[in-house]
């Protein structure tokens, strides 16, 4: 099907407005060759996907899946410890083979493609709304690594990550003993016990 290479214009138009330099140099800076699928590729994705939708073993969210969190944020928060390389990096990124772009599916021939893919629209989601922000708040932080990112575009917003994963927490305060420039503290929150005395510094400066 060729070979094809994600570009400026391809996220402009995906985002609809013109893009920073800034944007632009990290997308010349990345790697985003992909190829169509072919016919038969294409109905193979489509009947695996309906496969999953109809299986009796798709894990349901709920309080239920606390410990696979916990384990999984464990990990990054291990290779952190230990200094390695992409230690931020959920596991969830390259799961799948084929992605979607443009309400098609590709098929992308370089590592990262997804995790860069998202990194490029965090950038000018930050950019727009939280460059001015007073402080920064994520639910479900992670490893904190968007809080990482949304801290290039405003180096002045205190960083706050909230997870109901302790392993998570840990990470956090790990970054904020690492550097404490980063103005990084993390509160345990959980989405099926919220804690309603959260307080929220106001959103501009």
């Amino acid at each position: 099907m060729g070979q094809h290479i994600l570009t400026k214009k391809d996220f402009e138009e995906v985002l609809s407005e013109k893009l920073s330099e800034n944007i632009n140099k990290l997308i010349a800076s990345s790697d985003f060759r992909y190829r169509e699928l072919t016919d038969k590729e294409r109905d193979q994705c489509l009947l695996e996907i309906m496969r999953r939708l109809l299986r009796n073993d798709v894990i349901t969210a709920g309080p239920h899946r606390l410990d696979q969190w916990e384990t999984g944020w464990g990990e990054n928060l291990e290779a952190l410890q230990k200094t390695e390389a992409g230690a931020l990096t959920p596991r969830y990124f390259g799961k799948f083979s084929t992605l979607r772009w443009k309400q098609r599916f590709i098929k992308p021939l370089t590592k990262n493609f997804e995790e860069r893919t998202l990194a490029i629209i965090q950038e000018w989601l930050f950019e727009k709304y939280l460059s001015g922000a007073k402080a920064i708040y994520e639910f479900g932080c992670g490893t904190g690594h968007h809080l990482l990112n949304a801290h290039r575009i405003n180096k002045f917003a205190p960083l706050f990550g909230l997870d109901w994963a302790t392993s998570s927490q840990e990470i956090i305060s790990e970054l904020g003993k690492r550097d404490p420039s980063l103005k990084i503290s993390g509160h345990r929150f959980d989405f099926f016990n919220p804690d309603y005395s959260v307080k929220f510094a106001p959103f501009t400066r």
